[in-house]
C-alpha cells in the first residue's frame, strides 16, 4: 500500500472519528450516561458505513462474534487475577449491573467495538473484495488515488 493510500485512508477516517467523538461528547453533555453516548455515537458511525456498503455487514457480524467472547474472557481473567479490579466500575445502573460477573457496559462496548472496528478499517482502506481461499483471507484494496 503506497503513501497515497495511507493518506486517503486518513482523510476518510478523520471526519468519521471527529464526528463520532463530537456526537458522543454532545450526547454526554446533553445528559446521557457516558457509555450510552459512546454506544449511540458508535452505532451511528457503524450504521452510516453499512448503509454506504451493505456488503460489509458480514464483516461486522464476524467481528461481533469473534471479538466479543475473547474480550469478555480477557476481562474475566483480569477479574480473577486482580479481585479488586471490578471495584473500578460504577456498580448498579444500566451499565454497571453485572451479567455473568461482567459489567453490562463492558459487554455492550465489546459487542459494538467488535462489530464496528473491522467495518471502519475496511471502509477507511477502501477494501472492496474479500474472499476466503484455502483458509487464508485475501483482501484487495482499490489502487491509490
Amino acid at each position: 500500500m503506497g503513501a497515497g493510500s495511507y493518506r486517503s485512508a486518513f482523510f476518510r477516517l478523520f471526519p468519521w472519528a471527529l464526528t463520532t467523538v463530537a456526537s458522543g461528547m454532545a450526547l454526554w453533555q446533553a445528559g446521557l450516561q457516558h457509555m450510552t453516548a459512546l454506544l449511540v455515537s458508535s452505532s451511528g458511525l457503524l450504521l452510516f458505513l453499512l448503509v454506504r456498503r451493505a456488503a460489509l455487514l458480514r464483516l461486522a457480524l464476524a467481528g461481533l462474534v469473534t471479538f466479543t467472547p475473547f474480550y469478555l474472557l480477557a476481562v474475566k481473567l483480569q477479574f480473577a487475577a486482580w479481585p479488586n479490579y471490578l471495584s473500578y466500575w460504577n456498580a448498579g445502573g444500566l451499565w454497571g449491573t453485572l451479567v455473568l460477573g461482567i459489567p453490562r457496559g463492558e459487554i455492550a462496548w465489546a459487542a459494538m467495538f467488535g462489530a464496528a472496528w473491522p467495518v471502519v478499517i475496511a471502509s477507511a482502506l477502501d477494501i472492496r473484495e474479500c474472499e476466503v481461499e484455502r483458509g487464508r483471507v485475501y483482501a484487495q484494496a482499490r489502487a491509490a488515488e
